[in-house]
């Protein structure tokens, strides 16, 4: 097993993807109000269009707690009522 400090190739590949993938994301939410931040969110998330706006913030330093909060709520809503329509199909 790899030690904590030892690179790997892996997680840096799979790191520079995401990044590439958030990278247009990281660029709108920059010098953003939260509140601008959250209207994008929202935006984005009625087209299910999350994942890469969702690295974005998180990667964003000035992200405060609350707004990672909010969006960790929602995206957990997400996956419960796409699991709950699974299961009731």
């Amino acid at each position: 097993m790899a030690k904590v400090f030892e690179k790997n190739n892996v997680s840096i590949k799979v790191n520079n993807f995401l990044k590439s993938k958030a990278r247009k994301y990281m660029v709108a939410i920059q010098n953003k109000s939260e509140e601008e931040i959250r209207a994008l969110w929202k935006k984005q998330s009625i087209l299910g269009n999350v994942g890469p706006l969702m690295y974005a913030i998180v990667s964003y330093e000035d992200s405060s707690i609350e707004l990672l909060h909010e969006i960790s709520l929602c995206v957990r809503i997400d996956v419960a009522s796409t699991e709950l329509k699974k299961v009731t199909i």
